[in-house]
């Protein structure tokens, strides 16, 4: 088959560019031919992506806001692709973004509409919101034909509550994590090295943080949980995080709340695994998350977790009761209560690790890439 991949942006530490990257290899290793057309595009090309001679379509960037540059990349995108001679026809052509024209659609996003419906009247009317509201018309709309591969109940109930989109358009995908991600017996190793090179005692708690966009993730979150632990647990305890963004307003919290010692603010890194074999618990407190595949390399990790109840797969940890959900409205003090719980409470500790090894090695938590494509060639 030839296949037609279009994302906005690829970056190699976002998850929705993970995924993306996970369902081009599988194409390729199925033997299908891949043409990616992006707007941006950092980091290294996926090899084996041509049927140009450039193994991705950059799409230039046209206009001062995000809405209006994705508005042009769609019209340059359906402009390539009805120009194609008919033996070079595409067979199907993916979205990661919301855009017209899609055969299918991998939603690796909330619901814009469910969104905007939460903001005033003033945000609705804007060209942005209106602009995203129409490119998700596009694809959700009972008129339209666009199939969707979906990661959550929640993400299917939002859609449909919004676009009345038929139940048969939709296919629930499971995580797709690699399983290198699953934690070996013995972590010691791993614990060691980790507080080495962040020159911690090797018995200090480590809280774990991955991702980027650190408001949406909910940093200051934990940065307030920590501050509010008790002056003996929270003196000996370390909050490290992975993931990119600005790091400025986070660093003046830091100092605000003083807790300069006990924060690591680590950038994008390579070696997440190996922080997450490292770990003592898995924080998650975000505003918001359409899946968050974190959560489930964590469980991989056999780590405990804290996550928010607004997270799409906040649902997993809940099955396979791996950690604590702090439920919405999102309350701080909540969030302090059960981070002090966690870490204080050892039984429950080893009882929520032994959930998640038991969860992870008897769900499939794997085949994402597979079953997505799998769909796709089911469609061709």
């Amino acid at each position: 088959m030839r296949l037609a991949l279009c994302i906005f942006k690829y970056f190699p530490y976002g998850g929705l560019q993970r995924d993306f990257k996970r369902i081009a290899e599988q194409c390729l290793a199925c033997g299908h031919e891949v043409t990616v057309f992006a707007m941006e595009w950092q980091g290294a090309k996926i090899d084996g992506i041509a049927t140009t001679k450039k193994p991705v379509i950059m799409i230039p960037k046209r206009g001062l806001t995000n809405h209006s540059q994705a508005k042009h990349y769609a019209k340059q995108v359906k402009h390539y692709i009805e120009q194609l001679p008919e033996q070079a026809k595409f067979d199907c052509v993916i979205g990661f973004n919301r855009m017209p024209g899609l055969d299918v659609y991998f939603a690796g996003d909330v619901c814009f509409a469910e969104h905007a419906k939460q903001r005033s009247w003033f945000y609705q009317l804007q060209p942005r919101c209106r602009s995203y509201l129409d490119s998700e018309h596009a694809v959700f709309a009972t008129t339209s034909s666009t199939r969707i591969l979906f990661l959550t109940p929640q993400q299917k109930q939002a859609y449909q509550a919004h676009y009345q989109t038929p139940d048969d358009r939709f296919y629930q995908l499971p995580p797709g994590i690699a399983r290198d991600r699953i934690a070996p017996n013995d972590k010691q190793a791993f614990s060691i090295s980790v507080r080495t090179e962040l020159g911690l005692a090797l018995d200090s708690p480590i809280l774990l943080m991955v991702g980027s966009d650190y408001h949406r993730k909910g940093l200051d979150r934990a940065l307030l949980a920590l501050a509010a632990l008790p002056e003996n647990v929270r003196s000996s305890t370390h909050l490290v995080h992975i993931g990119r963004d600005n790091p400025a307003p986070y660093l003046r919290q830091i100092q605000q709340l003083g807790l300069a010692a006990q924060v690591h603010l680590l950038g994008p890194r390579e070696d997440v695994a190996r922080f997450m074999f490292a770990a003592d618990i898995f924080l998650h407190p975000a505003r918001s998350e359409a899946a968050g595949m974190v959560l489930i390399e964590a469980l991989t990790a056999h780590l405990p977790i804290l996550v928010t109840e607004v997270c799409g797969y906040a649902y997993h940890i809940e099955a396979a009761q791996a950690g604590l959900i702090i439920k919405s409205p999102f309350q701080q003090t909540d969030m302090n209560a059960k981070l002090q719980t966690m870490l204080m409470d050892k039984a429950r500790m080893q009882q929520w690790c032994d959930n998640a090894k038991h969860y992870a090695h008897n769900t499939d938590l794997y085949s994402l890439a597979e079953k997505a494509v799998a769909f796709i060639e089911a469609r061709g």
